[in-house]
């Protein structure tokens, strides 16, 4: 089991969930992903998250820095939460 509780869990979630409506919606207007956060007129100056990466066309991820090298990341093609190391 991961050392994050399950209450920054649930925030984690509830603030990448707003970044992936984001998402979601510009591709519904623009029929494509954003290239970056700056399409999304969101910055990534919190040095925390959620940050946005496009994969390729069709796929992204939203993701939290939780240290060194690890991750809290929505994957766009699963639409599941998991840690990454």
């Amino acid at each position: 089991m991961h050392w994050m509780a399950e209450r920054e869990e649930e925030q984690y979630r509830k603030e990448g969930g707003c970044m992936i409506s984001s998402v979601e919606k510009f591709r519904t207007t623009h029929n494509r992903l954003p290239e970056d956060m700056s399409e999304l007129g969101m910055g990534d100056d919190s040095g925390f998250g959620p940050f946005y990466v496009k994969r390729d066309s069709n796929k992204y991820e939203v993701f939290f820095g939780l240290g060194f090298d690890e991750n809290y990341v929505y994957d766009s093609d699963t639409k599941e939460w998991k840690y990454t190391y």
